[in-house]
């Protein structure tokens, strides 16, 4: 990719304001408040990011100010005139777009053709007002070059790699020409070099005069690109200062409320909530085994090779990462794993045996999987968080078709991670971190599984909660389960492996640790 620096976006009135006035939001089903008597400002002309742990409310209000949620109480306003916006295309409208966490395009349209749905271009009507697709296309084209950005126009968004597929949604805001963009992490899928790209196109706009405010759990990028930091914690400001006031130390201790942040601590419980801790008797297995072999593993895509002799071999009572960019690559391995796709070529065996055909069977087999597709793969959004996380052992808070509530608790009590939510509260309402978090509960919950296969486990998890999880993945590591773990997060594989690989051009390579 290359930086073009090109007039991309209209220039804002640099003392243009977005306002949130003594905002509150409730959830309706479950009258969690998201958002209490909030009072907070956005400027034209600077790079602002909103911090805070899982559920302090980030996601909620990028909504509100996009239009996707309407406020239980409070009001905003631009540049002091008052704004309601009833729905995203009102927002729209107004200039304020979202580039949410998990973007959706049409699948089984290309990728000019998304863009041409974001936004109107002028000068490709022909007679009559009919659109002339060679011209659009070709705008587009030159629109993506001028954002420094090689996407192929002809390619079906469903072939798109998660990379591709945040890069496309963010072309379609900028399409839009919006004054204030939300970005909810937006960095997570992408490479150190892609990072360092995406600010460069952020600070341009920035400097247009356009608003950017990003959602992000990584201090690092904090410390290297904002002109601004905003803390929510319990959907409330504890923080709001320029970026060179203030440290990572600072930031952390006011994430947490709390002078140690690092540290792994329990939280205090509500009546209605439960008390983890460690399960009194939990299932171990031998230590040693071959667990899960691959070798000889190939696959190709439309685009070439993607996984080339790939070969490795997880041992029960061990970690083994591979770290590779979200990419074909990643979501390749994924789909072979979770039997999603077939392997061409290439052996996969569990225990000795052959790998489950279906990934209906993974579980059966003793086998937990943690998607990096979450909304796609990881929940049922038709659902609550109960059902979520209790999967198919429906059997733990039902009793004769009725709810068991003492059976539930008594099975929750040991899940490893809280759910600071009520139960009953639709899968849907709750933010992406706290979604991981019902994932994980259920995937690396009691019984000790045989094999967990984790992918991106810590994306979109605050500093904590990852703590958390990479504390829960050695307990199961030394109770014997095996563990493969692929991620983007080069820190975070070599952190936990025992044997670390990088995954790179198709090529699987044994890294020094």
């Amino acid at each position: 990719m290359h930086t073009t620096k090109h007039n991309v976006v209209d220039s804002s009135p640099p003392d243009e304001i977005l306002s949130l006035k003594d905002v509150s939001f409730m959830f309706p089903g479950n009258r969690v408040h998201a958002l209490t008597n909030l009072s907070l400002s956005f400027k034209a002309g600077q790079l602002c990011f909103l911090l805070g742990e899982n559920g302090a409310g980030k996601s909620t209000l990028a909504k509100l100010c996009s239009g996707f949620l309407r406020p239980s109480r409070g009001y905003l306003t631009i540049t002091g005139k008052p704004y309601v916006a009833r729905s995203p295309r009102t927002a729209l409208r107004k200039g304020i777009a979202l580039v949410p966490q998990h973007p959706g395009v049409v699948a089984r349209l290309d990728v000019w053709q998304n863009l041409a749905l974001a936004g109107h271009v002028p000068g490709v009507h022909g007679p009559f007002r009919l659109l002339r697709p060679r011209t659009l296309r070709n705008r587009y084209g030159n629109l993506l070059k001028q954002f420094g950005l090689s996407i192929e126009l002809d390619a079906k968004a469903s072939s798109l790699s998660a990379a591709e597929m945040h890069w496309l949604a963010l072309a379609e805001a900028l399409v839009r020409r919006p004054r204030f963009l939300f970005l909810d992490e937006p960095s997570a899928p992408y490479t150190e070099e892609e990072v360092d790209h995406l600010y460069t196109m952020l600070k341009h706009a920035v400097d247009l005069g356009m608003g950017v405010v990003v959602i992000s759990h990584r201090l690092d990028e904090v410390a290297k690109f904002a002109d601004r930091v905003v803390v929510l914690r319990n959907g409330s400001v504890k923080l709001d200062c320029l970026s060179k006031e203030t440290d990572q130390e600072s930031i952390l201790a006011t994430m947490f409320g709390t002078n140690e942040p690092v540290d792994v601590e329990k939280e205090k419980l509500k009546p209605e909530d439960f008390t983890v801790r460690p399960h009194p008797n939990p299932r171990s297995w031998p230590l040693g085994e071959a667990v899960l072999n691959v070798s000889a593993l190939d696959a190709q895509s439309s685009c070439g090779d993607v996984l080339k002799n790939i070969a490795f071999t997880v041992f029960s009572g061990m970690i083994l990462g591979i770290h590779t960019p979200q990419g074909r690559a990643m979501d390749t391995l994924e789909d072979i794993m979770c039997t999603l796709r077939p392997s061409p070529t290439g052996c996969l065996s569990y225990l000795g045996n052959p790998w489950p055909r279906s990934g209906t069977r993974l579980r059966a087999f003793d086998i937990r999987y943690v998607p990096g597709r979450r909304f796609q793969r990881g929940i049922a959004d038709s659902l609550d968080v109960i059902d979520n996380i209790i999967g198919f052992r429906r059997t733990t808070a039902y009793r004769r078709g009725f709810w068991n509530r003492k059976g539930f608790l008594s099975f929750a009590r040991y899940l490893p991670f809280l759910i600071p939510s009520h139960w009953l509260s639709p899968i849907t309402s709750l933010s992406g971190g706290t979604i991981q978090r019902v994932i994980l509960n259920r995937e690396l919950g009691e019984p000790t599984p045989r094999l967990v296969m984790c992918f991106e486990p810590s994306w979109g998890l605050d500093h904590r909660l990852q703590l958390q999880m990479h504390e829960r993945l050695r307990d199961l590591a030394k109770l014997g389960c095996a563990v493969l773990l692929v991620s983007s997060d080069r820190m975070e594989v070599q952190k936990l492996s025992d044997e670390y690989y990088e995954l790179s051009n198709g090529y699987l390579q044994r890294q020094k640790q």
